[in-house]
């Protein structure tokens, strides 16, 4: 038996420790009525000897007092982690919006404006794609007739 109490959870070379990590971080602010336990064996049921791994990540995740805020602040943030915006992220987000076909016209435009503002906030530039509009006014369309002399 692993002693809980000092070593840390055995993670093994396929396995990524970040992601487990977060995992348990979205799903205890998602479901704060289950005990850490229930929660870690729900994260490593289909990993390599999930029962007592679960335990011992239990144990410490649930008194590790980073994680701890980590579970608070992602509470706040609608129960998903806060990542870190790079303008990289706010150009995907901004690519994203502007290709998804299940928006109105009308929720592009006051998303798109929202990151804009986000992006002149933190002082990055990026300029919005605009159309050059060529003479689009709607006029009445002309319809000639010609009468043929043998139409008679």
């Amino acid at each position: 038996m692993w002693d809980t109490a000092a070593s840390p959870v055995p993670i093994f070379e396929d396995e990524n420790e970040a992601e487990l990590i977060k995992a348990f971080v979205e799903m205890s602010a998602r479901y704060p009525q289950y005990p850490s336990f229930a929660i870690c064996q729900h994260i490593f049921r289909d990993l390599r000897d999930p029962g007592l791994r679960a335990n011992q990540a239990a144990l410490q995740w649930s008194q590790d007092l980073v994680i701890l805020e980590r579970i608070r602040q992602a509470k706040l943030n609608g129960n998903r982690e806060v990542e870190a915006l790079t303008k990289e992220a706010l150009q995907a987000k901004i690519f994203t919006t502007i290709e998804d076909e299940t928006l109105g016209s009308q929720e592009k435009k006051v998303r798109l404006e929202g990151y804009m503002n986000i992006a002149e906030l933190h002082g990055w530039k990026i300029k919005a794609v605009e159309k050059k509009s060529e003479d689009v006014t709607r006029r009445f369309p002309v319809v000639r007739m010609q009468v043929y002399p043998d139409a008679a």
